[in-house]
């Protein structure tokens, strides 16, 4: 089993998923959609890169190294886990898979672009420059400070105001807006665990180390044999509809 990993991380793996394998101005031409650039992109005759970023789960079993057993234990979920992250295009290419972080507080969901992002020679950080898109989530609100540093817009799910019940008329609009690409990384997280099987089950603690390698191995598989996920009727006109 580990010398075929090995063999699909050195040939199969590098040229189709991560940031090396393609451009950026390859990706906005073929990856996002004119439905994601009008929603999206305060100036779509500018086409710029829009990237969804969601984590997801890989349960494991409790580990006998008592450090290791703590970092692991969600207490959102109440089990044993590792965090991976996938940055997916509006198509459902799969751009990159972050390696998996551990489970407790200091690892949430934004410790894991933070420490990608905060790479100043890292390949994202040459991939994106100043004006890429990132649509997020709630657990994103603690490096909006370094979004903006970096030139990056964002879009994210808003907040209920202290002493709030509902959303405001244009809050709520504006998570439908998130809401509505969103699903296509919601989709391609399904889609990896459906290709392979392996990572739906409960991780062997010897396995963790290259649960990395695994995700990217069954995201490779989906960028060169799966079809984009194209939603029907989604278009510039209906993007339009929506911002009106």
């Amino acid at each position: 089993m580990a010398t075929a990993r090995q063999s699909l991380m050195q040939r199969f793996v590098p040229t189709n998923i991560g940031f090396g394998s393609i451009t950026r101005e390859e990706f906005i031409q073929r990856h996002v959609t004119e439905f994601a650039n009008e929603l999206y992109n305060p100036h779509p005759e500018e086409p710029q890169a829009i990237l969804i970023i969601n984590g997801t789960y890989s349960y494991i079993f409790k580990s006998m190294n008592f450090c290791v057993l703590r970092q692991t234990y969600s207490r959102h979920k109440g089990r044993h886990l590792t965090k991976p992250a996938l940055i997916v295009g509006p198509d459902g290419h799969i751009v990159d898979v972050q390696d998996p972080h551990f489970a407790d507080a200091r690892n949430n969901d934004a410790a894991m672009p933070r420490d990608d992002l905060g790479i100043e020679d890292g390949p994202i950080r040459h991939w994106i420059r100043a004006g890429g898109h990132f649509l997020v989530d709630r657990a994103y609100r603690d490096i909006e400070d370094l979004f903006e540093e970096l030139g990056l817009r964002y879009y994210r799910f808003a907040f209920l105001e202290a002493g709030e019940r509902q959303l405001s008329t244009q809050d709520a609009n504006q998570s439908r807006i998130v809401t509505k690409m969103r699903r296509v990384v919601e989709a391609r997280n399904g889609h990896i665990k459906s290709t392979c099987k392996f990572l739906k089950q409960m991780m062997q603690i010897q396995h963790i180390p290259h649960l990395g390698d695994f995700y990217r191995i069954a995201g490779a598989m989906i960028n060169r044999y799966h079809p984009p996920i194209i939603m029907q009727g989604a278009d510039a006109q209906f993007a339009r509809r929506m911002l009106d």
